[in-house]
This record gives structure tokens, C-alpha cells and sequence, in this order.
């Protein structure tokens, strides 16, 4: 799906960031604010770097949302994906008429006006006050004009009759069409939930059949197995970087219920994020293998959520040995030490925090599992 906007989620205080294309589904949200160590909603900004799409709205919106705002951002991003021509001219021009009105939108209403498309009328073949007097007049809008001979139009002030009806109305010229709106703004904040809230399942399907919500029960699961789904494709996972991986392994709906069935488990035990960075660190690109792994994260490994680089492994190291000498250290030492404790206790930086086994052993690399051959039959 072609993204909306292309930028940046920055963490404001420590200014760690991560590339993200809106819109995203929720766990890609979620995942980004713990690749940029933030667990406060208010402490994070989306930085837009480049309009795919609406770069009309580069003026009004600006370059940045914060806090809920990029939620509501991504919800706008979602409906304008959504839009077709001319939904997308009326949502241009209730935009327009509103920053001329008003100096300054709103998110929150930026998205209601993206649900209120069919509350408005749209001409595209009307682009300035001549063309819009002339649709009036040829339509029968104009009462007084009705009946009046054709050789006498071409005498009529077509400029003039539309932009009175323009003024009259609230109607506004875009670059896409005249826009004239009929009906009240739909309103869907009290129908939407813009926090940073986890989704209910923790891998989405889309299938021919529409999405499917997985782990459910297997009584829930049964109907589908028996119908033809055809393709799958993974639309939202709560491992964002394991989409792929999913969409390869050609499994089964039973398999991929199992998988998300340990997903939610991880999560319920507070260990979904370190088994992210397990599987970072172990290159793992395997569903079969990342069972695995999954059997014993909370005995096996430790994450340091809070350690972003070299020199916050030396801080948290000396903070134990020697708290009083610190502020000795310049950020070089304090870098070049943490690097020696990696390598003689090995760490592993990985999007969520540094990494590491109780036992101090490495952990091991992981290729992925071959394809079965077929042996040829003679």
C-alpha cells in the first residue's frame, strides 16, 4: 500500500529517531516509540519529511505532530488513502475555506473534514468564477435567468453571476474543481480512540475473506479452515519486521494461530520486546526457529530497555563499580569502555535496547532453514 507520508518518529528528549511511512497500522506505531526508547506518547514527534500524497496540506499541517496528534495524523493519513478524485477535491476545499476562515485547522477537525466528503458538491470542470456562472446558467440554477433567449447570453456577466453565487454560498475555487458545501461537518472523535493503545490480536490477515484476527480459539479458527481463503497476506503483527517472514513461511492458518497464540503470551508476560530483540540478534528469519527462541526468553535474557548506545552500557557498568568517578570519563573513554565490556560480557545493540544472556554466552547467529529438495523420480 502506497504510503501518504514519508518521516521520521523522534523521541524529543534524547532525539533517537526511526524512519516511518503513515499510514501504519498500530503495531508499527507501537514498535517504533520502543525502537526510540519511549514509553511516553508526550515525549515523541513524527516529523514529516515528504507529502506522497496532499502536499497541498504541507502549509496547513506543517512538518511535525506530537503526541496523540500523530495518531490522529495517521488517521487522516489512512482516509486520504482512501479517497478517491473527487472526495479528494472536496476534502481540499473544506481544508481551504477553513484556513482562509480561520488561520489555522486543527488535526482533530482536519480528520473530521476527511469523513465529510459526501457533504459537499463538487464541479472539477469548474475552475474559475466564468465557468462556475456558466454551469448556472446552463443547469437552471439561476431562476431569473431560465428562460432568457440564447443570443442574449453571450451578453450575460457569467464572472459575475458566479461569484455571487460563489459568496453566497461558502463555495471556494480549488486547482481541482469548485467545492460548495450542503451539509454539517461529521464529527468522529467521539467514535475513535486516538491513544497508543495495543490491538486486541497480534497478527493481522488479509485474506480474500477480509481480515482475520488472530490467535482465537479454535473453535472460532474451525470455520475457516475449512473454506478456501486462497493468499494471505500479514496487514499487522506485533513483531512489525517479521511481516515478511510470515507472508514466506507458507503456513497454515493453525500454524500462524499457534505463533500468534505465543506472541500474545510474550506480551502478557512483559516479554514480547525482548523477544524482538532476540530475534534481531540471532538473524532470525525463521517462524519454526522463533518458536523456538520464544520457549525461554525470560531465563535466557536480559534487556537493558534504557541503554541506547556504547556509552550508556560503560554508565550503567561504572554506576555499579565505581559511581563516584563517572563525570571523570568524556564521552570517548566513557564509548570506548562500553565497547570493551560488549566484547569480553557480549551485548547486542538492537532497535529495542541492549541484549544480553544471563550466562554471557554469545548468542548464536541463525540461518535459515533451506527449502525441501524434491528428489526426482525415475
Amino acid at each position: 500500500m502506497n504510503p501518504v507520508f514519508r518521516g521520521d518518529l523522534v523521541n524529543i528528549r534524547s532525539g533517537t529517531s526511526i524512519r516511518l511511512a503513515l499510514p501504519a497500522e498500530p503495531y508499527k506505531i507501537l514498535d517504533g516509540m520502543e525502537c526510540v526508547h519511549c514509553g511516553n506518547p508526550s515525549n515523541v514527534r513524527y516529523e514529516i519529511g515528504v507529502y506522497e500524497k496532499a502536499g497541498y496540506l504541507s502549509g496547513i499541517l506543517g512538518d511535525a505532530a506530537e503526541g496523540e496528534d500523530i495518531q490522529r495524523l495517521n488517521c487522516l493519513a489512512g482516509r486520504l488513502r482512501e479517497l478517491d478524485a473527487l472526495q479528494e477535491t472536496a476534502f481540499c476545499g473544506m481544508a481551504e475555506k477553513e484556513t482562509q476562515s480561520q488561520g489555522k485547522i486543527s488535526l482533530e477537525r482536519l480528520v473530521d473534514l476527511s469523513y465529510s466528503t459526501e457533504s459537499c458538491h463538487v464541479l472539477p470542470e469548474v475552475r474559475s468564477d466564468f465557468q462556475l456562472g456558466e454551469f448556472l446558467v446552463d443547469n437552471g440554477f439561476v431562476a431569473d435567468l431560465e428562460d432568457i433567449p440564447e443570443e442574449i447570453r453571450k451578453y450575460l456577466d457569467y464572472g459575475k453571476i458566479g461569484r455571487e453565487h460563489r459568496e453566497a454560498e461558502g463555495g471556494i475555487l480549488t486547482k481541482s474543481g469548485y467545492v460548495e458545501q450542503w451539509d454539517e461537518i461529521h464529527s468522529i472523535r467521539e467514535e475513535t480512540d486516538f491513544r497508543f493503545t495495543k490491538p486486541e490480536y497480534t497478527i493481522l490477515l488479509e485474506t480474500k475473506e477480509g481480515r482475520i484476527s488472530l490467535p482465537m480459539d479454535e473453535y472460532e479458527l474451525e470455520p475457516y479452515l475449512w473454506r478456501e481463503m486462497g493468499e494471505y497476506r500479514c496487514a499487522d503483527c506485533a513483531v512489525p519486521f517479521f511481516e515478511g517472514v510470515l507472508n514466506r513461511a507458507n503456513a497454515d492458518l493453525t500454524e500462524l494461530n499457534r505463533f500468534a497464540g505465543m506472541l500474545g503470551e510474550l506480551e502478557e508476560q512483559g516479554q514480547l520486546r525482548t523477544f524482538k530483540a532476540v530475534l534481531q540478534a540471532a538473524h532470525c528469519r525463521d517462524m519454526g526457529q522463533a518458536v523456538e527462541l520464544g520457549e525461554n526468553i525470560e531465563e535466557e535474557y536480559v534487556l537493558f530497555e534504557e541503554l541506547a548506545d556504547p556509552e550508556d552500557v560503560a554508565r550503567e557498568w561504572l554506576s555499579e563499580q565505581y559511581p563516584d568517578d563517572i563525570e571523570l570519563f568524556s564521552g570517548e573513554e566513557l564509548r570506548h569502555i562500553g565497547e570493551r565490556y560488549m566484547a569480553k560480557y557480549p551485548a547486542y545493540e538492537t532497535d529495542y535496547g541492549y541484549l544480553q544472556r544471563y550466562d554471557f554466552q554469545p548468542v548464536q547467529p541463525l540461518e535459515e532453514e533451506p527449502e525441501p529438495t524434491i528428489e526426482p523420480r525415475l
